[in-house]
């Protein structure tokens, strides 16, 4: 018996950072949240958050 397994690809089509989730008294680029919007191919609109776009991407 041959199991086949169809994956749901989704392509990215415009990824915005936005606003940092919420500010931290000693300011490092590395451990700040930021709100990411992303478009997909689709047109469908998403909100997801990261420390930076890749992070943000992962999520999604």
């Amino acid at each position: 018996m041959i199991t086949r397994y169809k994956f749901n690809k989704q392509d990215i089509k415009n990824i915005i950072c936005i606003l940092k989730v919420w500010g931290q008294e000693v300011s490092s680029e590395e451990t700040e949240l930021y709100y990411y919007h992303i478009i997909d191919v689709l047109n469908r609109k998403w909100q997801t958050i990261g420390y930076n776009v890749s992070d943000a991407i992962r999520v999604f």
